[in-house]
């Protein structure tokens, strides 16, 4: 293993712990998707590296620390880092702002994927609670690339993403 690919399981790994880090019941129904959101960010530097499959890994790993049916998390996971792949070279080009709003749209698809497959197992957040992780992860996205970006040069991994 490369320090890259240890930099980036030391921040999958931070991510999974702000998945599950306890929170009061009013944040809880606002906590990003974290481990999406971080991987997100590697799909898009290291495009060539991350894909598809750390998706579905990476979904995996948020149905068994979120206690969901497996596979919930995973089919969602890879959709989203699909659609985000198939755009990298575009949504590089966006400024942060535009790739906050472009977030907020997928994460909210991924919200609507993950109600669609539960709704018949066990009750889930409906109504406008539905909307608070999109946003939530949308707002956190702009402080997460510029810190997750210096992590990434301090070791020394550079493309062109930056």
């Amino acid at each position: 293993m490369n320090r890259t690919d240890g930099l980036v399981l030391l921040t999958l790994v931070a991510a999974a712990m702000l998945a599950v880090m306890p929170l009061p019941g009013w944040a809880a129904l606002a906590r990003p998707q974290w481990l999406l959101l971080v991987l997100l960010y590697w799909v898009l530097a290291l495009p060539e590296r991350y894909g598809v499959l750390a998706g579905a890994l990476a979904g995996l790993v948020q149905d068994g620390l979120s206690g969901s049916f497996l596979g919930t998390h995973m089919l969602a996971y890879a959709v989203v880092v699909a659609v985000f792949l198939a755009g990298s070279r575009r949504i590089r080009m966006f400024n942060v702002w535009q790739q906050a709003l472009l977030l907020w749209l997928l994460l909210f698809v991924l919200e609507a994927l993950q109600y669609w497959a539960t709704r018949l197992g066990y009750p889930v957040r409906s109504g406008p609670w539905l909307l608070l992780p999109p946003l939530s992860g949308a707002l956190v996205w702009p402080w997460l690339l510029v810190f997750l970006r210096g992590l990434r040069r301090r070791v020394g991994t550079t493309n062109a993403f930056g």
